[in-house]
């Protein structure tokens, strides 16, 4: 079997897993009553909101992180992650060089 028939193959796959997953989703949906639909739904709002809360404060100490790493110019190594600093690096496009730094 050549990589088209296995990407070909695995696209099949895939949208078998698709037709399963809607199925189980219409079988869910019909013997699960209207009040719990109501409270799964209340909870995942507040579960939502909880998580945008948070996803505020983490994108906001990531872009200090790497304000921080990039002008230490080194990277840092905490007890869970590791904030990486790579060296800026000369790439040519259009016959044009220009230096730039890649934060990870």
């Amino acid at each position: 079997m050549d990589i088209t028939q296995k990407l070909d193959r695995l696209a099949d796959m895939r949208a078998q897993a698709d037709v399963i997953r809607m199925h189980f989703e219409q079988v869910r949906d019909q013997i699960v009553p209207a009040e719990i639909k109501q409270q799964l739904a209340d909870l995942d709002a507040e579960y939502q909101t909880s998580i945008d809360a948070l996803q505020g404060g983490i994108s906001e100490l990531e872009a200090e992180i790497k304000t921080i790493v990039l002008n230490y110019g080194a990277s840092v190594k905490g007890n869970h992650i590791h904030a990486i600093w790579v060296k800026g690096r000369v790439t040519t496009k259009d016959s044009t060089a220009s230096w730039s730094p890649i934060p990870r």
